[in-house]
């Protein structure tokens, strides 16, 4: 028995519900037909012509992605634009794509549980509240290590633990760090808030010059290992959960965690 696309849907929106995304962000169904029966699904940070060539490998019907494809309303279906011509080849091949965005970064068990995971932070909280949520739902999240150890130290621990290709680090290496707060992809606006945590490090990625500076100011530490990188490990995690829900429920329906490259940066030039 194979699952149809909408009770994958109900799967993910048990993990991460619509109502936990940020105002304005375009979460859920994006394409296609949610009664389409689906064999293989693919999961992955963003949907691009990588992506998708994948997908058309594996045989998916469906894409789950973090990064909302339509992020912007679209003012015509004119298919020379790139992204509605790429809307068309997907209409095409009949696939089916949804998103879950700021829902799975808020989310328990979602992009920023999965990254202190990582970290094997203990006593975690969210680092920022959501109004009116008693402290359980909210963006990023603070915890201690179990033993303190240098910023160096927390350095080689995210060269070995993420997918970096960089890292950009503000304090010196020696420093000592016990309490840790991190945020998958864009953490800028939540220095104040890391500081206010009492957290030593901070964990995130995009971060700004003068964002960096106001850091440096605090006395806090960081470590900007890039947005990619921040979110990268939740694909695997959640590909885990929906295999494991089809499973329990007796569909033949197959979740897997794409492994095509969704970088835009290269930093393999020379010369």
């Amino acid at each position: 028995m194979l699952a149809r696309a909408e009770k994958i849907i109900d799967y993910l929106e048990e993990l991460a519900p619509l109502d936990l995304a940020l105002e304005g962000d375009p979460v859920g169904l994006q394409v296609g037909d949610p009664r389409r029966e689906v064999q293989d699904l693919l999961v992955a940070l963003d949907l691009n012509e990588h992506v998708l060539e994948e997908s058309l490998r594996l045989g998916a019907e469906m894409i789950v992605t973090h990064h909302p494809l339509i992020f912007r309303p679209l003012a015509s279906l004119d298919t020379r634009h790139p992204l509605v011509a790429f809307l068309a080849r997907l209409l095409q091949e009949r696939l089916i794509v949804y998103s879950a965005h700021t829902n799975l970064d808020i989310a328990p068990r979602g992009v920023n549980d999965v990254l202190a995971e990582l970290f094997c932070l203990k006593n975690t909280r969210p680092l920022e509240n959501l109004a009116h949520t008693e402290n359980k739902y909210g963006m990023g999240r603070v915890g201690e290590l179990e033993e303190a150890c240098t910023l160096g130290e927390m350095v080689q621990m995210c060269r070995k633990t993420l997918p970096v290709m960089q890292l950009k680090v503000c304090g010196q290496p020696s420093r000592l760090v016990k309490r840790v707060a991190v945020c998958g992809g864009s953490g800028g606006s939540l220095i104040q808030a890391a500081k206010d945590s009492a957290a030593d490090l901070f964990i995130t990625g995009d971060i700004k010059y003068h964002d960096a500076w106001e850091a440096v100011t605090y006395g806090l530490a960081l470590i900007d290992a890039g947005h990619e990188a921040t979110e990268q490990p939740v694909v695997a995690s959640l590909a885990e959960y929906l295999q494991q829900r089809l499973q329990k429920d007796g569909f033949r329906t197959r979740a897997h965690s794409a492994k095509a490259s969704v970088t835009p940066w290269n930093f393999n030039l020379s010369g």
